[in-house]
């Protein structure tokens, strides 16, 4: 069976248990006429094309923003991965009537159950965290993911250091915090725009926002049984 779940501008399709196609799940429209322009992959491509967009994302902060553009960018992933039949999870108090063609809905706290065989389930996403107890059925939520861990790395060098990573090198930066990797790492000096070299960086300082976050997670684990996806993975490499 196949498994869609969407992460704000990110869409994940699961094939049973395991992520076997993910994608931008953005939508550009014509912003003068609202003609529907690209969806997916080929939105972000040409976001930065020199005409009037209107990039629009179905779901941010755990809310439908478009029940329309959400049934269309459903439709793209069916039709572009052969899928006869899919479920979507429901974490947006979607109702079944709104879902137009060959999906259903599952709760989020079933999807979670096929995935992990564990009491707990943690999942780093990109604007949030949640720990499900698949036993309780409760779910803690955090108001930090990805997005936030990535501007908290980035706020040290503006801090501390006069200078400021792109989103790439900063996504590169949390990786290689996750591979024990040496932290050389090059920022461009807010000032003079220039490019400067830091090498050696200190890994306690670089994380200090992020500790508290990670140690609330790891007290309400509670030394229980537990599994996690793939952004969460990178979380616990960085602090083995």
């Amino acid at each position: 069976m196949h498994y869609i779940d969407i992460d704000w501008n990110e869409i994940l399709v699961y094939k049973d248990q395991k992520v076997i196609h993910r994608e931008s799940s953005m939508i550009l429209r014509d912003l003068k006429n609202e003609k529907l322009l690209y969806i997916g992959k080929q939105a972000k491509e040409h976001l930065s094309d020199n005409i009037n967009l209107l990039a629009i994302v179905p779901v941010e902060s755990l809310q439908v923003t478009s029940i329309d553009d959400l049934n269309i960018l459903l439709d793209y992933i069916l039709k572009k991965l052969n899928i006869k039949q899919a479920y979507l999870v429901n974490r947006y108090c979607i109702r079944e009537n709104n879902i137009k063609g060959k999906i259903d809905l599952i709760d989020v706290i079933d999807f979670i159950k096929i995935i992990s065989n564990k009491e707990i389930y943690l999942e780093v996403r990109n604007l949030e965290t949640n720990v499900f107890n698949l036993t309780s059925k409760i779910i803690n939520y955090f108001d930090l993911g990805i997005i936030k861990i990535l501007r908290y790395l980035n706020r040290f060098f503006y801090l501390n250091k006069n200078g400021l990573l792109n989103t790439s090198k900063t996504m590169k930066l949390f990786n290689d915090l996750s591979e024990n990797k040496k932290l050389d790492i090059e920022i461009k000096e807010i000032d003079t725009g220039k490019n400067i070299l830091i090498k050696n960086l200190d890994n306690k300082l670089l994380l200090e926002n992020i500790d508290i976050f990670y140690k609330n997670l790891l007290n309400i684990i509670n030394n229980s049984e537990f599994e996690y996806n793939e952004n969460m993975s990178k979380l616990i490499k960085i602090y083995d």
